[in-house]
């Protein structure tokens, strides 16, 4: 999803001439391109569909700090620069893809630093084969800022890059459905680390077989959820607190 001309090029507008919104934004979106879309200005939100970007285009959104949110299906992106320019853009807080996407694309979602929520439903025939844990490497390095995790794959994928996944101490959010793979006992063990999730979804461990080990997984399963669900509860009874 993703490309700008060249990385030079890319760099040097990032510093010389970045767009800055103003607090009274109005309903026009900040580049007339942007009207082949919807531009929300209350809440910051673009989103678009069907749509082939330009070198210029990726730019103007690399370089505009108008959009909180970022909604893309099923685009066409020029060759270079992978989803690393949307990853750039100033004040960009959620990000939802749609579509197919390479395994080249989506290790660039390192690019993601600033980002809270990272939504991805990819397409079957994304990808040549099952995605593979170097295909993901970037997810496990992103900023302890993201919040929620979702991925819906059209192919199964390695069920040790799943596992990974249940690492992560900080998320508040994860989905995982489509294509999610039988994981070892051992594995499904890991998201009893998550203790810091308020919604949780997992597609596919129902399929195990073996009566006791499907019994097991199940009783984790109701524990990640009954625990998430006391987070979300605490959180909010907190937040009404301090409330006025």
């Amino acid at each position: 999803m993703i490309r700008l001309a060249t990385v030079l090029a890319f760099a040097i507008s990032m510093v010389s001439c970045t767009y800055t919104c103003s607090e009274d934004l109005d309903e026009s979106p900040p580049f007339k391109w942007m009207k082949k879309g919807r531009f929300n200005a209350a809440d910051r939100q673009f989103s678009i569909s069907n749509h082939r970007f330009t070198s210029s285009q990726m730019n103007d959104l690399a370089t505009s700090d108008c959009i909180h949110t970022l909604i893309v299906k099923n685009c066409r992106f020029p060759e270079k620069g992978g989803l690393s320019l949307f990853g750039k853009m100033p004040g960009l807080k959620f990000f939802d893809f749609k579509g197919h996407l390479s395994t080249s694309a989506l290790q660039s979602i390192s690019a993601f630093q600033d980002i809270e929520l990272l939504y991805f439903e990819l397409h079957v025939g994304s990808f040549a084969g099952k995605p593979t844990k170097a295909d993901f490497e970037a997810v496990g390095v992103l900023n302890s800022k993201l919040r929620s995790l979702s991925f819906v794959f059209g192919s199964q994928i390695d069920p040790d890059l799943l596992a990974d996944f249940f690492k992560s101490e900080r998320l508040k959010h994860f989905y995982f459905g489509e294509g999610a793979p039988e994981l070892s006992i051992e594995q499904y063990e890991r998201l009893l680390l998550m203790d810091q999730l308020e919604s949780f979804e997992l597609d596919g461990w129902d399929q195990l077989s073996g009566k006791q080990d499907l019994e097991y997984v199940r009783q984790i399963i109701e524990v990640v959820k009954n625990r998430a669900r006391r987070r979300k509860a605490s959180d909010r009874a907190k937040e009404e607190l301090r409330t006025p």
